[in-house]
């Protein structure tokens, strides 16, 4: 890790072997020969791995240190003592008793003062599920892929929100537009006008009493939606945009044939296996809207970042595989 030194030294940090994290969990796998006959045979394999992790100890100097930062969105991953590694770190939004988000009189939501754990980039367990089966000369096999547990923030999302080309930044557009153009009708100021349409953040708004007993209302104040989904970006909150990274995919398929050995008499081979195969070709389950549930911010050890990334790219291919 870097530790700011004295400008004196002609450096800025220094770099140092500092740290220790607990690791416990277990690895589980299973492999079955479910069938098996002269023509044909089903093998069956499951793996299943889960740590759970705990920094112990930074360095006498710090207790928490950042692993990978994007201060323009409002976040940083950290390494924090007596936490989880990997805490996505940021301002909260503020919630009523039972949960719901607390918006002000203006009908925007209220976002706090100090940056608390949003999530945590790495996955809680990881496993997966793998099948092959032969039939004569002909094989097939299958891998699906599991990971779980893990959160995701998602800087397109943001983006996408904020540029109003996500889906859900439609609701309430058109209701705002006529609302605007019945004020303009009107010849009356904005800061007059109570907007007859737009959109309606869903949670609660604070009421105080006199006496100061606090009770919470329904908030059913419309704003433009332009500047509701903006309100994230300049108030530096990440957390309506981190997704439940847990995703099933369907890794890899293949399938083969072995040719039969009298169609090899006249050649050099004793053996020859022919195969095609198709690799990422589905993602069965996924919680991350629009995006790559594996996506990635950078190469670092910053997991649970995502921004303007790629989807992970299918492919297919042929093989041929002889022995002499």
């Amino acid at each position: 890790m870097n530790l700011p030194i004295s400008g004196t030294t002609g450096f800025e940090y220094a770099t140092v072997n500092s740290g220790k994290i607990r690791n416990q969990g277990v690895e589980i796998s299973l492999n079955g020969l479910l069938i098996e006959t002269k023509d044909f045979s089903w093998d069956l394999t499951v793996n299943y791995a889960r740590n759970i992790n705990k920094v112990i100890k930074l360095h006498p100097e710090l207790n928490e240190y950042p692993l990978a930062e994007a201060r323009w969105a409002g976040a940083m991953i950290q390494a924090k003592e007596g936490a989880a590694y990997g805490a996505i770190i940021g301002k909260k939004l503020l919630r009523a008793p039972d949960g719901q988000v607390i918006y002000d009189e203006a009908g925007y939501a209220m976002v706090g003062d100090t940056y608390e754990v949003l999530g945590n980039g790495v996955y809680d367990w990881t496993g997966g599920l793998g099948t092959s089966l032969r039939y004569k000369g002909f094989t097939f096999s299958a891998l699906l892929d599991i990971k779980w547990g893990a959160d995701i923030y998602s800087m397109s999302s943001m983006m996408a929100h904020s540029n109003g080309t996500a889906k859900a930044t439609l609701e309430g557009r058109k209701e705002w537009y006529l609302s605007e153009e019945r004020r303009k009708q009107a010849n009356v100021e904005t800061t007059d006008w109570t907007a007859t349409g737009g959109y309606i953040g869903k949670g609660v708004v604070e009421v105080v009493d006199p006496n100061g007993n606090v009770t919470y209302k329904p908030n059913e104040t419309a704003v433009d939606p332009q500047k509701y989904w903006n309100s994230f970006l300049s108030n530096n909150t990440p957390e309506p945009f981190i997704y439940d990274a847990s995703f099933v995919k369907l890794r890899e398929l293949t399938f083969g044939y072995n040719l039969p050995k009298k169609w090899l008499d006249k050649t050099p081979f004793l053996n020859a296996y022919v195969s095609v195969y198709g690799r990422n070709l589905w993602t069965i389950y996924s919680n991350v809207p629009n995006i790559d549930p594996e996506s990635s911010y950078n190469n670092g050890n910053g997991q649970g970042f995502e921004y303007g990334s790629l989807p992970s790219r299918r492919s297919f291919g042929f093989s041929l595989k002889v022995s002499l």
